[in-house]
């Protein structure tokens, strides 16, 4: 006979985010990267570019390895998405004189690079000093073509890739005898010539330092920025993809940025097709951002989005069309502080430590730099590092940072089942507030003593089998997912009643007794009709007689 169970069903509520977005943070994927210590003193003013064919990065720099003999070079280094370094250190320019302060981007079309730097090839006053040079680099790390002539603006130099022209804008500031000082550009071809004559974007007010550039796929054009040394602000400019000055300057801020290279970082949000342009406020301990749209005008007004510690350099900024948000980064004091930041520049969490102490300075070298992975989703790091300095080393070193995501789990197993029978514990792995599953991840399941695990499929459910063996009653089936460097952990919960098994017992004793002798009574006692059961007591009772065996079947 069953026994009849009144089933509850009683799912435990999991905390969770409402709204149509999903809670992010920023997280470190591993630790600290060492790109280059031990193989030369000094290292400084760190560049990278993110290579989407390949899934890798490309690190420059400039380092005095050589300086006894060709003073200070241009050096790269390429590393994979998981933060692995993919071979060795690559010269890219080691001819005598210095070339310092690179700048890369990467070219989509033809899967390379362009490195660009500022040269001193001799005293000022000198040819080519502080003017732009540049080369190819293939998706290999090997330099191509040879050291070619940009322009005379070799100070704060910036440059951004049209991939709809296979092109090239190099943006930076002239500041030598001879030449005009002010900021210009220089169209390049995807194979390193020169395209049009200079551009003048600015010699009025002495302009300096020269701040980022950044391509527009959207409208196929450009937008160039600086500071006014004069009015003492933040200007921009809009530049056609033929090296056009498109309207007037345009006044990105009345507040004087600080005096590092760049002057301002500018980041392109394809979504909204607007730029977002955050800068320091000189000798300041405040970041400002600003948005502006792609037709020039200003989106709002100047917006505080973090004050910190210590005056600091010139801040970082990033876009992640996957997450559409944004990430910052700069230099407070001696760390490497990160910030994710939404769509319309919230602060999104607190912000990240990535380095902790370890920072060297910036002013006129580059200071803390990132770009987005669209493959993963996640942001490379650089800097100058100075922990080796006891060793009389400044280091470049880099962080991988992902976008860490709230989850939801959901219970959808089996609520009961009977003593000894398998029962299915399963649960389902979504992007809390959506319905996006989450594959690949592995959930453990626990029932009382017992417990199993099983890994997320596409539609994000995972599920493992348990044959119950505890005594029949409630119990709580919980479901837990750990987490991993990017998605947060989650649980969730529901009540699993364990009934008793269902029995038949089969009389197979003797059914005619002559009187006055021995009665043989015997039974079968099975369970779900198949299995024996043994070490149960069974009573056999026949008018008023009764006896009982241990046996479980005679």
């Amino acid at each position: 006979m069953r026994r009849a169970w009144i089933v509850v069903l009683s799912v435990f509520p999991v905390i969770f985010f409402t709204s149509s977005f999903y809670a992010q943070v920023p997280v470190l994927i591993g630790n600290n990267i060492d790109v280059s210590s031990g193989l030369t003193l000094v290292r400084r003013s760190p560049s990278v570019a993110y290579n989407s064919a390949n899934n890798e990065y490309l690190i420059v720099w400039f380092d005095l390895r050589n300086q006894g003999t060709t003073d200070d070079d241009v050096f790269g280094q390429r590393v994979s998405a998981d933060g692995s370094l993919l071979g060795g250190n690559i010269p890219i320019a080691i001819e005598i004189g210095s070339q310092f302060n690179p700048f890369v981007s990467y070219n989509s079309i033809d899967n390379n690079y362009l490195v660009a730097w500022e040269s001193q090839f001799g005293r000022p006053g000198s040819p080519d000093f502080n003017d732009a040079f540049g080369r190819l680099v293939s998706n290999a790390g090997i330099p191509f073509g040879g050291p070619f002539h940009i322009s005379d603006g070799g100070l704060e130099i910036s440059s951004a890739y049209n991939p709809t022209d296979n092109e090239y804008l190099v943006t930076g500031r002239v500041f030598a005898s001879g030449p005009v000082p002010g900021i210009f550009g220089q169209i390049v071809s995807n194979g390193g010539s020169l395209v049009g004559g200079g551009i003048v974007i600015s010699t009025v007010d002495a302009p300096a330092p020269n701040g980022q550039v950044i391509y527009n796929p959207t409208i196929n054009e450009y937008f160039a920025t600086w500071r006014d040394q004069v009015d003492q602000n933040l200007k921009g400019h809009r530049i056609s993809a033929t090296g056009v000055l498109m309207g007037t300057p345009i006044l990105i801020s009345p507040l004087f940025p600080e005096s590092s290279n760049p002057t301002a970082s500018i980041a392109f949000d394809p979504a909204n097709n607007r730029y977002l342009i955050v800068f320091a406020r000189l000798q300041g301990t405040e970041i400002w951002g600003q948005f502006v749209s792609s037709s020039g005008g200003l989106i709002g007004s100047n917006f505080l989005i973090q004050a910190v510690s210590s005056p600091i350099d010139t801040p970082t900024v990033a876009h992640s069309s996957i997450d559409n948000v944004f990430f910052l980064v700069w230099r407070d004091g001696n760390d490497v502080i990160g910030q994710l930041l939404s769509e319309t520049g919230g602060v999104l969490g607190s912000p990240l430590i990535i380095a902790n102490g370890t920072a060297g300075g910036a002013g006129f070298l580059k200071p803390p730099t990132t770009v987005h992975n669209t493959t993963t989703g996640d942001f490379l790091v650089v800097w100058r590092d100075n922990r080796n300095i006891p060793q009389g080393e400044e280091d470049i070193f880099a962080q991988l940072v992902g976008i860490g995501r709230s989850t939801k789990l959901t219970y959808t197993g089996d609520t009961s089942g009977d003593f000894h029978d398998p029962v299915t514990l399963s649960a389902t792995l979504t992007l809390s507030g959506t319905s996006t599953p989450l594959a690949n991840q592995t959930i453990t399941f626990s029932l009382g003593t017992q417990s199993c695990r099983g890994v997320t499929n596409t539609t994000g459910t995972a599920a493992c089998t348990l044959t119950l063996n505890q005594i029949p009653g409630p119990y709580t089936a919980n479901a837990s997912f750990a987490g991993s460097d990017v998605l947060q952990a989650s649980s969730a919960s529901a009540q699993l009643t364990i009934t008793r098994e269902e029995t038949t017992l089969s009389y197979t004793g003797d059914t005619v007794i002559a009187d006055q002798t021995p009665a043989h009574l015997s039974a079968v006692l099975l369970e779900d009709g198949l299995v024996p059961i043994a070490g149960r007591t069974v009573v056999f009772a026949w008018h008023e007689w009764q006896c009982t065996d241990l046996h479980g079947h005679d």
